[in-house]
């Protein structure tokens, strides 16, 4: 049985050598243009720049995150710092337990929906 110079050749050395052999294969069958060096190159830049480009996303989506979660905190705090200001003890409490108890909305409720 006679085995053909491009089949994938499977022999002691595993699948692997037949795997390279039946690329090298086709990658000659290619026209001289597309076996240029060059795209190899090309095709690495352009993954290289496709990684980067998720990468600044993720991380701007993360500094974004950061700065509502920043802004909810300090305006929690205010609004905290004025109910303690108050100065009858029943007014202080109520006014703390409306705060914590409110609903959220904007920046707050997307800072909050991160914890978990």
């Amino acid at each position: 049985m006679k085995r053909s110079s491009h089949a994938l050749a499977f022999d002691a050395r595993g699948a692997l050598v037949g795997l390279v052999h039946h690329l090298q294969f086709e990658w000659r069958r290619l026209p001289v243009g597309p076996r240029s060096p060059l795209w190899p190159g090309l095709l690495a830049a352009a993954a290289i720049l496709g990684l980067l480009l998720a990468f600044h996303q993720v991380v701007r989506g993360a500094v974004v995150q950061g700065e509502i979660r920043r802004a909810a905190t300090v305006a929690h705090a205010h609004a905290a710092s004025r109910c303690n200001s108050l100065t009858g003890l029943h007014m202080r409490e109520d006014c703390l337990v409306q705060l914590n108890d409110a609903p959220l909305d904007g920046p707050e409720l997307q800072a909050r929906s991160f914890d978990r």
